[in-house]
């Protein structure tokens, strides 16, 4: 619990530390499967943080309760164990969307597992 408010409180000071900069150098911190983009480390070092991890995890985590489903539930969905509200076949439309964002969650959940790895 102390980590996850530390976490928040992190990342509300990246936003805060971001609200300042001009719009035309403002660029978006982006987490990828390749990796982390260098930004957010230079601005976890700029506010002073011990370590842009927490950042990430904060913001990950913060992303990921957002969405109504989990990934076990959109997987099931995709192999046809999940069925629709109306019991009706999901349209192809309806399958990429709920691929591409079971892809989203396994980036999100990526800076996870490393933190339990690490500990």
């Amino acid at each position: 619990a102390a980590a996850a408010a530390a976490a928040a409180a992190a990342v509300e000071r990246l936003r805060a530390a971001g609200s300042g900069l001009a719009q035309q150098q403002r660029q978006r911190m982006v987490v990828t499967r390749e990796g982390v983009d260098y930004s957010v480390v230079e601005a976890a070092a700029a506010l002073g943080l011990a370590g842009w991890e927490t950042v990430v995890e904060g913001r990950c985590r913060e992303l990921l309760r957002e969405y109504t489903t989990t990934l076990k539930v959109d997987r099931a969905l995709v192999s046809g164990a999940g069925a629709r509200e109306d019991g009706g076949p999901m349209s192809q439309n309806e399958v990429t969307a709920i691929a591409y964002r079971m892809s989203k969650k396994e980036v999100l959940l990526g800076p996870l597992a490393a933190a339990a790895a690490r500990a």
